[in-house]
């Protein structure tokens, strides 16, 4: 597994196995299982404690914590990211999350700068039933100074 990823990728044959689902088992499906197993064998704490440990050795400063669940049916891949004000700490992106899987890692500030913690990344998947892609984007901002609300 992909450092930074946590959990068993959830499948068409995942479901299937189940048989709490009617064939033929679409994408929907696929993604609304994911979701009832969003904390299945403790791969959310898993994810928790990675970036937990991330900030831990990164030490004080000004850090986000970032953490996706992919729930749509289909793998998220990584098409872009942006990072304004500051960097990834110690591991990639996620390259990809799959079906039932939690992406986590820690953002930080630059070194040296009165500035905060500020990026994006996009990741994309295909559209049920279709040959589409839709893009999903995640942003985050966290500013040196005053609060987050």
């Amino acid at each position: 597994m992909a450092s930074g990823v946590f959990g068993t990728p959830i499948s068409e044959k995942t479901v299937i196995a189940t048989g709490e689902y009617k064939e033929p088992i679409t994408q929907k499906d696929v993604a609304d299982y994911a979701m009832k197993m969003i904390n299945a064998g403790g791969k959310d704490i898993n994810a928790l404690t990675f970036v937990d440990n991330l900030k831990e050795r990164y030490g004080n400063g000004i850090a986000v914590k970032c953490l996706i669940y992919n729930a749509t049916g289909a793998t998220l891949s990584l098409a872009k990211y942006n990072d304004w004000h500051g960097h990834i700490y110690d591991t990639p992106y996620p390259s990809d999350i799959q079906n039932g899987q939690w992406g986590a890692f820690l953002h930080v500030h630059p070194s040296g700068a009165a500035v905060g913690s500020a990026g994006a990344v996009v990741y994309r998947t295909k559209i049920p039933s279709s040959s589409r892609s839709c893009d999903w984007l995640f942003s985050w901002t966290a500013p040196y100074i005053g609060d987050n609300g």
